[in-house]
């Protein structure tokens, strides 16, 4: 097994070794475990979340992957805290979330970077559902029938966060901008 996002602990009846295979109608199962595993691999300011609250997963108008990913949460705990999943409107709705996917926005949405860039949060936009001009500290990316992610290593210190090693050695390179490797 590769070491670092493995999402066989996450996923029932999933291979353990990234990247995730994406069969028709899994990508969002794909999706909600990636989310979920990037709670494991990111490292967050102290205080976030704040003090006896649970980790806040959240996505805009998507039913079917709330759904999933609170199934897919259920009673589990990451670094002592459970795990909560917010379904909102809009992202005004999820400005108590420690990842924020952006998925299904319209074309030049200006309001997601800033209502999200100037906090600690993990925003991660799935390429297939989203307008390429959103920028993202995490991108899922369809690499030949693999869903893997690409990692903005500005974007991710810019909002407070760092990178476990495990999230930089599964990363792909993002072009101009390879992801480093140590820290």
């Amino acid at each position: 097994m590769v070491a670092g996002l493995c999402l066989g602990s996450w996923l029932p009846g999933f291979a353990a070794t990234p990247p995730a295979k994406a069969k028709s109608g899994d990508a969002d199962s794909i999706i909600a475990a990636y989310l979920v595993n990037f709670l494991r691999y990111v490292e967050w300011p102290e205080s976030v979340p704040p003090a006896g609250e649970p980790w806040r997963i959240g996505v805009v108008k998507s039913d079917v992957l709330a759904e999933l990913l609170k199934r897919l949460t259920s009673g589990k705990i990451v670094r002592g805290r459970p795990i909560a999943i917010v379904n909102a409107d809009n992202l005004g709705g999820l400005r108590d979330c420690q990842i924020v996917l952006l998925a299904d926005l319209p074309a030049g949405d200006a309001s997601v970077t800033k209502a999200l860039v100037e906090r600690p949060v993990l925003t991660v936009v799935y390429r297939g559902k989203t307008p390429v001009e959103v920028a993202a500290v995490i991108e899922l990316v369809l690499q030949n029938r693999n869903i893997r992610y690409r990692l903005n290593p500005e974007l991710l210190a810019a909002r407070g966060l760092r990178a476990t090693p495990g999230l930089l050695e599964n990363a792909l390179p993002v072009a101009g901008n390879p992801v480093r490797q140590t820290q």
